[in-house]
């Protein structure tokens, strides 16, 4: 027992000096960043680069022979950036809101948290606020895997001066939350329009009698569940954290894969990388 005690102790202070270095090599990776953050003032290049950040991603994943997973090494060094990005200079994002929207989390997941949110209750609010430059960028849906096109985001693009400066790709896994323990008193249920429809089959047989309520956002059907016993929502596990409610059911959505796919919004296009996407948006006249 003393054997392995002395064992756990040596180990203990072991981490500590790889914590104390890592720490220490941190902070040096944020002076750099800074002197970067101060070159790209001068020559007033944009200070978020996709492309960037894309060439840092491959680079740590190619050098990770483990045991930490691929997806673990990239979430800490999406942190690690999002810290750095901000040295450089403080950055704030517009998203759908409210918090704990999948727009919210696909902003974590391209930002990280070391950046400033601003939720907007539309998108429209969203692009107004990115070209009023009272934001640095955008986050909206655009298209998912199940229901299509996200038709107000197409909309937008056709009289507003902004462009993709990149895009995020989320598996998005949808829930049931209420806040009993019991199916049988969901007497109505809250969510986004576009989520009843990638949930719909689900919700035909095993919840047929239940009234699906139209919100603007899953948060909002969340924070409407949490005050009415009788009420259910569909919105992520998140969601269920920051309102206190109760997960009935997991992954209800129809298609396994469900996918849907994000922009971000900005008034410059990003820097070549020659692996780019052309995204072209048309309208015409409704007459014959």
């Amino acid at each position: 027992m003393t054997t392995n005690s002395q064992n756990l102790t040596e180990l203990r202070k072991e981490i500590d000096l790889i914590d104390s270095a890592i720490v220490k090599l941190i902070n040096k990776r944020g002076m750099v960043t800074s002197k970067i953050g101060e070159v790209k003032k001068d020559k007033k290049h944009p200070i978020y680069s996709p492309d960037r950040e894309s060439q840092v991603y491959a680079r740590i994943v190619a050098k990770n022979k483990g045991p930490l997973t691929s997806a673990s090494i990239r979430a800490i060094y999406r942190e690690i950036m999002s810290a750095c990005l901000s040295l450089e200079q403080p950055i704030c994002v517009a998203y759908l809101g409210p918090e704990c929207t999948f727009t919210h989390q696909a902003a974590l997941k391209k930002f990280g948290s070391s950046v400033e949110y601003l939720s907007c209750n539309t998108i429209s609010d969203v692009f107004r606020e990115v070209e009023k430059s009272n934001v640095d960028y955008g986050v909206v849906p655009i298209e998912n895997s199940t229901e299509g096109a996200i038709n107000h985001t197409l909309d937008m693009f056709v009289d507003s001066p902004l462009v993709i400066y990149s895009e995020i790709y989320r598996r998005i896994r949808h829930s049931l939350l209420c806040q009993k323990n019991n199916k049988n008193l969901i007497k109505k249920i809250y969510s986004n329009p576009q989520v009843f429809g990638q949930c719909r089959m689900w919700l035909e047989k095993n919840l047929p009698a239940a009234k699906l309520q139209d919100v603007a956002s899953t948060a909002k059907g969340a924070e409407i569940a949490a005050k009415h016993a009788d009420s259910a929502c569909i919105a992520s596990e998140l969601a269920a954290e920051k309102y206190g409610l109760k997960i009935l059911a997991k992954s209800i959505e129809d298609n396994a894969v469900n996918i849907t796919r994000f922009l971000v919004l900005g008034k410059h296009m990003s820097k070549v990388s020659g692996e780019d996407k052309t995204s072209v948006v048309f309208s015409v006249k409704d007459k014959p």
